[in-house]
């Protein structure tokens, strides 16, 4: 039993959909399904009675969802205690920059998901700045961890390693015609990129205009997201696309069913070379590790 078997198993008996299961996880409803057959078998048991109209709980699915209710609420205990714990002890800053054209919704909360389980006495303020304004802000101090476009290994007082090889994606929908032909990107003429970010904004305008020229879809069209939440249900149409940081991705669901299409560009991860709080070396090489498994 994995904990997205869990977590999928509370959603459908909680809100007796598996539909609004998938809208609660932000994962697609066959993602869900998938979850639960798997369980179901493994267990030897049916949990819900399913009909076109409602799904509720069998016998046995009720019996196991009091059992991981009783151990939910010991382990929710459990963590609160943590919290409380490291409240009191000493928390450190790590003030860390990113490129100008990350979302900030959809790259902070994995970013800090992922900092809060390995450094969980860390606060990690994230800001945006240019190119030019990262490297600068880095060398005065006003940065403690930067990540961004241009490899500065070359630059007194720097120490730089490469992150990805990619920091754009494509998510679409696998009945879009790029499933079953990726290097047809002609199909993404007429096509509506999603964003959480407003793409009309001139300062993503040369980064827009990268990327319709890369991809040869001159014709692109634009819209704006408010949450994430939107976008799973939008991913549906073959018609839209939606443009993210590859971070969005970064240890999310492995039943994701839609396909990614990266957008070469490399990503460094700097710090200053005199820096020897351990915090910020650590993050850093991390960070790089973990992105790279």
């Amino acid at each position: 039993m994995t904990q997205a078997q869990i977590n999928c198993f509370f959603a459908i008996a909680e809100t007796g959909s598996f539909s609004k299961a998938a809208q609660r996880l932000y994962i697609a409803q066959p993602a869900v399904s998938k979850q639960i057959s798997t369980l179901e078998r493994e267990l030897h048991i049916s949990l819900f009675h399913r009909t076109t109209k409602s799904v509720t709980l069998t016998a046995e699915g009720s019996a196991v969802y009091q059992a991981l209710k009783e151990c939910r609420e010991i382990f929710n205990t459990a963590m609160e205690k943590a919290r409380v714990i490291s409240q009191t002890s000493e928390r450190r800053v790590l003030r860390l920059g990113c490129p100008i054209f990350w979302s900030m919704d959809a790259v902070y909360q994995p970013l800090v998901q992922w900092a809060s389980k390995h450094f969980p006495w860390l606060d990690l303020p994230l800001k945006a700045y240019s190119q030019q304004e990262i490297l600068e802000r880095l060398r005065n101090g006003e940065l403690d961890v930067a990540v961004h476009t241009e490899d500065a290994s070359n630059q007194e007082g720097l120490i730089t390693r490469q992150y990805s090889q990619s920091d754009s994606i494509l998510l679409f929908s696998e009945r879009h015609p790029l499933a079953s032909d990726p290097h047809n990107t002609a199909c993404l003429n007429g096509c509506t990129v999603v964003v959480p970010f407003d793409l009309a904004d001139e300062k993503y305008r040369e980064l827009f205009d990268g990327i319709r020229n890369y991809l040869g879809a001159p014709d692109l069209k634009t819209a704006q997201i408010s949450h994430l939440a939107e976008l799973y249900p939008l991913l549906e149409d073959t018609s839209r696309v939606f443009l993210g940081s590859e971070l969005f991705l970064w240890k999310n669901d492995p039943q994701l069913r839609y396909i990614t299409m990266p957008i070469p560009r490399k990503l460094f991860v700097s710090y200053r070379e005199n820096e020897l709080r351990p915090d910020v070396v650590s993050f850093a090489d991390r960070l790089v590790k973990d992105f790279n498994k």
